[in-house]
């Protein structure tokens, strides 16, 4: 019974991990789109 519960955990860790991966990776594209937005935005002001 130990074993399961130590084994479940593990595995919900990982995909924690993993989805934190995805979510950072997808957060830096976001934030790339809207660093281009504001460039866009400040060249068409100027």
């Amino acid at each position: 019974m130990i074993d399961l519960v130590i084994i479940v955990g593990l595995v919900l860790h990982l995909i924690n991990k993993y989805f934190d991966w995805q979510n950072k990776k997808y957060a830096n594209e976001i934030l790339k789109l809207k660093i281009k937005k504001i460039k866009h935005k400040h060249f068409y002001i100027a």
